[in-house]
Order: structure tokens, then C-alpha cells, then sequence
């Protein structure tokens, strides 16, 4: 959504229908899961340079 701002695109929110599946197990794995979320978003921000605060 950053990069779209910054391009001056508009944001739109579209509702989904949300089916949770009993039968399915959780693909998540915590622990793996958040340190590469947390490495990525580094990335990210290094990538975006300096954001202006808002």
C-alpha cells in the first residue's frame, strides 16, 4: 500500500467471504513464520528510504 500511495494510486477496501475449512490444519508456524515476516519488512523499509511521518 506504500508503494501504491507513493504512486498515487487509490486505495480501495473490497469485502470477501471468509470460509474457515475444520478439515484443513494451520499451515502457520509461529516462531519461522514472524522472524521472516519481521526480516522481510526490514528489507522493505530499507528499500522505501526515508518515509515522512505522518
Amino acid at each position: 500500500m506504500v508503494r501504491s500511495k507513493r504512486a498515487g494510486l487509490r486505495i480501495v477496501e473490497i469485502p470477501v467471504l471468509f470460509i474457515r475449512r475444520f478439515d484443513k490444519q494451520s499451515s502457520v508456524h509461529i516462531v519461522q513464520d514472524t522472524i521472516d515476516y519481521m526480516v522481510r519488512l526490514w528489507k522493505f523499509r530499507r528499500t522505501l528510504g526515508h518515509i515522512k511521518r505522518l
